[in-house]
């Protein structure tokens, strides 16, 4: 779901640029054919970016580009990964939060929500909020 909500998906793809002097224009297609992402699409994010730093530290140690196609593949989901990662802290954490105790009507304590409006106003008047968020 943060996938669909953070990141331009359209129809499956996700499209990305890879950046550096020479960037190129990658896209990868996620659905049922695609193993890494149904093992890892319905787990927190948390627990997403860890082995994505795993992955990126032991990428790194070997110091070359993946041969095979499984291993080239492996390291475009680390993207789609890095950049919900880096959405997420960039602030969003903290409209999750304020949408999570109003979906439920408690906050993360247990204590019920008495004013909505008071978890809001501060998003709402906060310049680093943007509309698409």
């Amino acid at each position: 779901a943060m996938t669909q909500d953070l990141l331009n998906i359209e129809n499956d793809v996700y499209r990305y640029e890879t950046g550096g002097a020479e960037s190129v224009d990658k896209e990868v297609l996620l659905d049922e054919s695609d193993d890494l992402w149904i093992e890892n699409r319905h787990k927190h994010i948390a627990v997403v970016s860890q082995e994505v730093t795993r992955g990126l530290k032991k990428f790194s140690e070997n110091k070359k580009m993946p041969s095979d196609a499984k291993s080239i593949k492996d390291f475009t989901h680390f993207h789609l990964a890095e950049e919900c990662m880096n959405k997420y802290k960039n602030g969003i954490d903290k409209l999750c939060k304020v949408e999570q105790d109003l979906a439920l009507g408690m906050d993360a304590e247990g204590e019920r929500i008495k004013d909505p409006m008071k978890l809001m106003v501060p998003l709402l008047i906060d310049p680093a909020v943007k509309m698409e968020d």
